[in-house]
């Protein structure tokens, strides 16, 4: 089988971890996974044209098309899914985009199947459209985390995430400060933008492909805090959480959506408010035993569920049903 892949925007963490990085996965499964760039296929270049010829399925990931875009896609006439794995009607704030979600009904109405990130984001697709649930997977190859016998030095409080999500994390700022009063921590920031907080110690580290890994495993804890009632909370897929279970790190997110769901079968705890967040950080800053072994059912989990492997195979099964 021969599946085209598209999207406008080849930059977006998404199309690099739910194409990109699958395709060698699905050529067990004798599917074989070609990307092309919308601009490629308005300009009709030989070599799309040839892609396309041999295609079965055609997949377009998460950017919300023009109506010129959306017709040149269906122009190809291939079964047509859409892959999405945020609440793409809606703004980082939590407010719908009455624009985003024009185009998000549009190509909805145009798809013959979608591929969506959680349960959530399936409850937005009309129930009469094939649909698959796969959670972004996440490699299981990268450095382990050895800090569970760290004595010396700060404890390791880590977030992963664009520089767009970083106000995210002055949901958890007063939390934070109140365990820098009896705990000696330090905040790793990895992003592709500083991050500074009063009252805490910050280490930024820029956001590099190739380190991510080996800096996530330098974290003791993982953090994923998220807005408390927001619709878009609700449709993040909580790839940070799996980040830091893949590497054996313990986790402590917001207790909503998708984070409540990993962390309920193991490898971290939930929190909701200030208390909350001070205690379950108290309770893994005090306990190393804890966090390791939060840390290998975390990991147990990821191994077990949202590898390559499990996702490649759940992907090819769908898309064999859909010709």
């Amino acid at each position: 089988m021969n599946i085209i892949a598209s999207t406008s925007n080849p930059d977006l963490p998404s199309w690099r971890i739910r194409c990109e990085q699958v395709i060698p996965y699905l050529k067990a499964y004798d599917i074989q996974l070609e990307t092309i760039h919308l601009e490629d296929l308005t300009r009709c270049s030989l070599g799309t044209l040839r892609k396309l010829r041999r295609a079965h399925i055609l997949i377009h990931y998460k950017t919300l098309l023009t109506g010129k875009q959306l017709r040149c896609l269906k122009f190809i006439h291939r079964p047509m899914v859409y892959d999405f794995d945020d609440l793409v009607s809606h703004d980082v704030s939590g407010e719908l985009n009455p624009t985003s979600d024009y185009r998000f009904k549009r190509i909805l109405r145009s798809a013959d199947a979608v591929i969506c990130g959680n349960d959530f984001l399936r409850a937005t697709v009309p129930t009469q459209l094939p649909a698959a649930v796969l959670p972004s997977p996440v490699p299981t190859t990268g450095p382990m985390s050895s800090r569970h016998s760290q004595t010396l030095g700060p404890t390791r409080l880590g977030w992963v995430g664009l520089k767009e999500n970083l106000p995210f994390l002055e949901t958890i700022a007063a939390p934070l400060r109140t365990v820098a009063q009896t705990f000696d921590i330090e905040l790793v920031v990895l992003s592709n933008a500083p991050y500074d907080l009063d009252g805490i110690t910050v280490r930024n580290i820029p956001w590099s492909l190739d380190e991510q890994e080996s800096v996530i495993a330098s974290f003791d804890i993982g953090l994923m805090p998220l807005p408390v009632e927001s619709e878009y909370s609700k449709g993040k897929c909580s790839y940070k959480i799996l980040q830091y279970l893949a590497a054996g790190v313990p986790a402590v997110a917001t207790n909503i959506g998708m984070n409540a769901e990993l962390l309920r079968q193991g490898g971290g705890l939930l929190a909701t408010d200030h208390a909350s967040w001070v205690m379950a950080l108290q309770e893994l800053l005090s306990q190393s035993n804890s966090r390791e072994q939060l840390g290998q059912r975390g990991r147990r989990l990821v191994e077990e569920k949202y590898s390559y492997e499990v996702y490649a195979r759940s992907m090819a099964h769908f898309l064999k049903d859909l010709v």
